[in-house]
């Protein structure tokens, strides 16, 4: 009988036969990864692997890769390699090979110098695929559509009280994390949709179908609530302010109000609750206030991580390093001081560059083009994610680190077409 770790291996590789000989379009193949990336986290977090022990992410890569090459191999697609911005991805890529180039021979290494190429490969495909607006809208779309699973089995997860009971702690029940595994991936995952789906509203122009996206924009919203996520909460609210102030002539602001009394009425409690618990203790007298720990956490990594400020410890060694000096395999929560632990100053540098530039590029363009409607959304995107950076690790998650770099590759595409 076929068990979940054989039935994960061949869905696996139904997808990855699906990318490399069937999809020739760049959007269907981002489509496609986005779509069906998701649905394979969960075999992932109980452990299975490819057969040979690959790693079910590794085949997945290797099959975009192939489909990029074949992208690249037509002639009737004219590909480039300019990302603007995000070409400071390519120099990050090419410096943590550089600067310690036995650790991405090891294990951990290779894993996450795949991550990072996976971005990499995705920004590309997104990029490549936007010649007008209403090939960044097919973009948006698609990558919408491919939230309505996860969206959906969140919301199951809190109707049947089973969200987050694998990990059988305080938050079995409470917090939902649909096919992620983790809450606060959840949640950065429904941030950033919720930034994709803007765009396909703001620029949708029939009435019913309008309808349908403002009714899944709620349903995203209410999952995003129900993963009780304040990194989350805080970062997506400040950037929504922050990019409207800028949008003010465009933008209505009932539309900003309505969301704000309707979370007040009905949600208010719920939230007030999950800041409450940052004055509380779990039942072994732990405090449940992560911010105050993760600061203190990241004191310990960056004390280590000067002992090797140029080189950094190596890509991908952040666990192991830490396990050394602490004895325990936890994150630092935090992408910037992550990758100035494993990479260097130098490597945290160009990283902080790359989405710091990105964003001040989204907040100056503001007043150029007629394409308002896809740089407001782009804009709250690329600010959640400078500041959700700063209290999670992103970079070597092969779902939201690939879906925030397609859409600031789109947008980026986008813009230099306004120029022409």
């Amino acid at each position: 009988m076929l068990n979940e770790a054989g039935f994960s291996r061949i869905f696996v590789s139904v997808i990855s036969v699906f990318l490399v000989a069937v999809i020739r379009s760049p959007y269907r193949i981002l489509a496609v990864y986005f779509f069906c990336r998701p649905l394979v986290q969960p075999s992932i977090n109980l452990g299975n692997s490819y057969w040979g022990g690959i790693p079910l992410s590794s085949v997945l890569t290797g099959a975009l890769f192939i489909s990029f090459i074949i992208l690249i191999a037509r002639k009737d697609i004219k590909f480039t390699f300019s990302l603007g911005t995000l070409n400071l991805h390519f120099l990050l890529i090419i410096w943590l090979a550089i600067v310690n180039p036995y650790n991405i021979i090891s294990i951990s290494g290779i894993s996450t110098m795949l991550k990072l190429f996976t971005g990499l490969l995705c920004a590309l495909v997104a990029y490549n695929s936007i010649s007008n607006k209403d090939d960044m809208i097919k973009v948006a779309k698609l990558l919408v559509i491919s939230s309505i699973i996860p969206v959906c089995f969140g919301l199951y997860q809190k109707i049947s009280g089973t969200g987050h009971a694998w990990q059988e702690n305080q938050y079995s029940g409470l917090r939902i994390d649909s096919l992620f595994g983790r809450y606060n991936e959840f949640g950065i995952y429904l941030c950033l949709m919720i930034c994709v789906l803007l765009i396909v509203i703001l620029n949708e122009k029939k009435t019913k179908l309008k309808l349908f996206w403002v009714g899944l924009l709620l349903l995203q919203g209410l999952c995003l609530i129900y993963s009780l996520n304040r990194g989350s909460w805080i970062c997506l609210s400040v950037s929504i302010l922050g990019t409207s102030i800028l949008y003010f002539k465009k933008i209505k602001f009932v539309y900003l109000i309505g969301p704000v009394i309707i979370v007040a009425i009905f949600f208010s409690g719920q939230i007030s609750e999950r800041f409450d618990m940052l004055d509380q203790k779990d039942e072994y007298g732990h405090s449940l206030d992560t911010a105050s720990g993760r600061i203190n956490y990241w004191k310990y990594v960056i004390s280590v991580a000067v002992k090797k400020p140029i080189t950094g410890w190596g890509i991908g060694s952040a666990s192991i390093v830490m396990e050394k000096y602490y004895n325990t395999e936890v994150p630092p929560h935090n992408d910037y001081v992550k990758m100035f632990l494993e990479g260097g100053v130098i490597s945290a540098s160009i990283y902080i560059a790359m989405l710091l530039l990105t964003a001040m590029r989204n907040f100056f363009i503001f007043k150029k083009y007629n394409i308002w409607k896809f740089n407001f959304p782009v804009c709250i995107a690329s600010f959640y994610f400078l500041g959700i950076s700063c209290s999670q690790n992103i970079y070597t998650n092969v779902i939201l680190f690939p879906l925030a770099l397609v859409i600031f590759a789109s947008n980026i595409k986008l813009n230099s077409l306004c120029r022409l």
